[in-house]
């Protein structure tokens, strides 16, 4: 049976939305290993904060949340380098 236009379209939407998800995943594990995260106790508490079973089970805004946080954590660190750098040759 061939699928319709319309059928065929939310079919393609809905694997685009599965494509996205996993790319966004695949960032917050990068961002984890970057700020040298456990990944495994990230990927906890990140269960445990959006109280579901398993981190495949996070939607695309839960993980887009924890993916700013990391974000935010990255830059506080780089300007922290950047100002105890600048501290010890006393610029």
């Amino acid at each position: 049976m061939q699928m319709t236009w319309d059928e065929r379209g939310k079919w393609l939407k809905s694997k685009l939305r599965e494509n996205e998800l996993e790319i966004r995943r695949k960032r917050f594990f990068a961002l984890c290993r970057d700020l040298n995260h456990d990944t495994e106790k990230a990927k906890e508490r990140a269960k445990k904060r959006f109280k579901v079973e398993h981190f495949t089970d996070l939607n695309l805004d839960q993980v887009n949340q924890l993916i700013d946080l990391l974000e935010g954590q990255k830059v506080f660190k780089q300007d922290k380098e950047i100002y105890d750098t600048l501290v010890e040759t006393g610029a």
